[in-house]
């Protein structure tokens, strides 16, 4: 997942918006581990990514998918890229 907020967004109503989207975005995450956890599969998080094996990659794509969903009632874009 990747947020973007252009120059001049966050106002003085809007303080509290990072830390919303930071704590969006740790639900999301944790969702997606928790999912991967439960069919075995071991996942290494960093930042806003899962790092996992190559035959799991799927998997986690999926997880990572619906979890966004689930948070954020919106449908998400999964970007994977070799280590």
């Amino acid at each position: 997942m990747a947020l973007a907020i252009k120059k001049g967004f966050i106002r003085s109503e809007n303080r509290g918006i990072g830390l919303e989207l930071m704590h969006t975005e740790s639900e999301i995450l944790i969702k997606a581990l928790l999912t991967l956890q439960s069919k075995g599969i071991v996942a290494l998080p960093i930042h806003d990514c899962v790092v996992v094996s190559e035959d799991d990659q799927e998997v986690a794509c999926k997880a990572m998918l619906d979890a966004f969903r689930e948070v954020s009632g919106q449908n998400g874009k999964v970007d994977v890229k070799p280590l």
